[in-house]
């Protein structure tokens, strides 16, 4: 997968890989209810620096980049980015955890 023999990584290697290149969306989404839904959305970025810098590269910020993510998923109002993750509907939830991903 992306040139990567992933079974040839060491288990270093292959955690950055999934990291970097992988995201799950379960059926209990798995945001952390404490944090916004912009929180929850920018969180990748501080586990992994290519995706950071990814999103700084295409947006100009983490915060530009979850703020896109979002409003292409119908969550654009900026009261809600500002939101915990716990008092959202099940399907704003189910779609800031693809954003998140």
């Amino acid at each position: 997968m992306l040139g990567q023999e992933l079974t040839e990584l060491g288990a270093g290697a292959r955690d950055r890989f999934r990291v970097d290149h992988t995201g799950y969306i379960f059926q209990q989404f798995n945001l952390l209810p404490f944090l916004s839904v912009r929180e929850n959305v920018e969180l990748p970025c501080h586990f992994s620096k290519l995706r950071a810098s990814r999103a700084i590269q295409r947006h100009g910020s983490a915060d530009q980049a979850a703020a896109t993510l979002l409003a292409h998923l119908g969550l654009s109002d900026p009261a809600l980015l500002e939101r915990r993750a716990d008092s959202l509907s099940i399907g704003q939830q189910q779609r800031v955890a693809a954003a998140a991903r």
